[in-house]
């Protein structure tokens, strides 16, 4: 399941990411957002991070 809407901005040093917790969520227990929900987001939003840094320092493809 993703748990990131989207990504709202980044650098070297911080994120923010975006996400709309609907009523079906499985992380969602009586109508409130649990727990293990709120983990499972910082985690996805941890590897978005990740991922966004290492796109950045890839060297840039000649596509011609």
């Amino acid at each position: 399941m993703v748990m990131i809407d989207e990504g709202l901005a980044c650098d070297d040093r911080h994120i923010v990411t975006g996400f709309r917790v609907d009523t079906g969520n499985v992380f969602g227990q009586h109508g409130i957002f649990t727990e293990p929900g709120l983990i499972e987001n910082i985690v996805q939003t941890a590897a978005d991070r990740t991922g966004w840094l290492a796109f950045k320092k890839a060297p840039a493809k000649n596509h011609g």
